[in-house]
């Protein structure tokens, strides 16, 4: 159709889309969550009594300082702290959209298609659940992952990593995706020089709170702390331990810990190692695949910490339009697993989920390894017909 290929019509389109994704989220502005009833507001009210940015000499919370430089600047705006946290979270929505939408035009430079992920991007049930509905910031540094495999994509390396130091600067999630990195090296894609931008991109989001008072050592180990907060192999994540709810958790810990390791390393290497092409389409995947990988083994998880996964599917969908229902199929299970955390009660037997996710996870790797094969035959090919 001709309208929709008419450049008025897609700033019109994005213009409403967005329109009403905040109208969406405007819905949910008075709901304060557990975690911000409990740590976030508490965060706030600290900060707010101690001097704004003169508190970051103290150990406010147990989240990364770029975050509560955020939150310090937000106690000298008279606004109820509720809808500041709220809105930084959404601005993020957007920027993820955004760049969903650049990644999708790298295959679909003409026609609609990247209007098309922009939109269901910010539509995403889970997406508005956990910027507008919780407070929570996990589509920050997930924005700033999908910013990273974009400039990855572009061969724009440096700009990549210090995206990733950003987001790891965010949450200490952002390194599940780590593993890619590691593909990349082995790829020769990417330079060591330029990875190790990352780890200094975070120690400068340390600098300011240390300029202020804070010691240098505990702003360093401050992620350290979070490993062993909560006490339970998982918590409310479909994962691998829906199976063993009695299981000793000090055992367990450490055999999950070793068996992630294991597996990400094998298809770090698999991937890494293969004489193929390494597709946009590929990168994608493997990203995937590890942003599943790891909260499905890992102990200690949340069901949010598939996040990240949920976002990019919608990449995937659209590179491999015949596959689209297994993005479906893992947003509507990740979504699920929200019950006890939205509605207070189980939509569904957690073990029934885990399968879910482990059946999902099992067809990335066989698509994977497919497209791995394929692309080494059309190597082949290409050089005998040289």
């Amino acid at each position: 159709m001709e309208i929709i290929q008419n450049k008025k019509f897609k700033i019109t389109f994005i213009i409403v889309v967005s329109f009403l994704a905040i109208v969406i989220r405007y819905m949910f502005k008075d709901y304060q969550s557990p975690d911000f009833f409990w740590y976030l507001n508490v965060w706030f009210e600290e900060i707010t009594a101690k001097g704004g940015f003169l508190a970051l000499s103290q150990p406010i919370s147990n989240y990364s300082p770029l975050y509560i430089y955020f939150m310090a600047i937000m106690t000298y705006i008279p606004v109820f702290s509720l809808f500041q946290i709220k809105i930084f979270s959404i601005l993020f929505d957007f920027v993820a959209a955004y760049y969903v939408f650049k990644i999708v035009e790298l295959k679909f430079k003409e026609g609609f298609t990247p209007y098309f992920a922009y939109a269901i991007t910010l539509f995403i049930p889970t997406v508005i659940l956990n910027g507008a509905f919780a407070a929570q910031c996990d589509m920050i540094f997930t924005a700033f992952l999908i910013g990273m495999i974009y400039y990855l994509m572009k061969e724009k390396n440096i700009l990549a990593m210090v995206f990733f130091g950003i987001a790891v600067a965010f949450k200490l999630q952002a390194i599940f995706i780590a593993p890619l990195l590691l593909v990349l090296l082995l790829r020769k894609k990417l330079k060591l020089w330029q990875l190790l931008l990352s780890p200094t991109m975070y120690v400068i989001t340390l600098l300011p709170a240390y300029f202020i008072g804070r010691p240098f050592k505990e702003l360093i180990t401050i992620y350290f702390t979070q490993v062993g907060y909560y006490p339970y192999l998982t918590m409310n994540c479909a994962n691998i331990y829906q199976f063993f709810p009695d299981a000793d958790f000090i055992l367990f810990n450490k055999i999950g810990l070793i068996t992630t390791f294991i597996i990400v390393l094998v298809i770090s290497l698999w991937v890494g190692l293969n004489k193929s092409k390494l597709t946009t389409d590929l990168i994608v995947e493997t990203a995937i695949l590890f942003l599943l990988v790891l909260p499905f083994f890992l102990p200690q998880m949340h069901e949010r910490y598939y996040f990240p996964a949920e976002v990019l599917v919608v990449i995937y969908a659209f590179y491999n339009k015949k596959f689209f229902y297994i993005s479906i199929a893992l947003i509507a299970t990740v979504f699920l697993s929200y019950g006890p955390f939205v509605f207070n009660t189980h939509l569904l037997d957690m073990r029934v989920l885990a399968v879910m996710i482990f059946t999902i996870i099992l067809f990335f790797i066989t698509d994977i390894y497919g497209k791995l094969k394929d692309e080494v035959l059309i190597e082949e090919k290409t050089a005998v017909e040289d």
